[in-house]
């Protein structure tokens, strides 16, 4: 994760887990133009049958495009 304060860049190693957390609590900040449908979506059906995860980190679409 890189933080920017000022002319200051930082770069911090953090977890998946607050990775996400940060982006979920910011998300309207950093995508404007997206809506937020859910986090950890499980998907149904047997999708690791097909080399695809069960879940979905951040579920969102385009509220423009839509």
């Amino acid at each position: 994760m890189i933080i920017i304060n000022g002319s200051a860049i930082k770069e911090i190693e953090v977890s998946e887990k607050t990775l996400q957390e940060n982006i979920i609590k910011n998300f309207e900040k950093i995508f404007p133009n997206y809506k937020l449908l859910n986090s950890e979506y499980k998907l149904t059906g047997d999708v690791r049958k097909f080399g695809i995860s069960g879940r979905i980190d951040i579920f969102a679409y385009n509220i423009i495009d839509f």
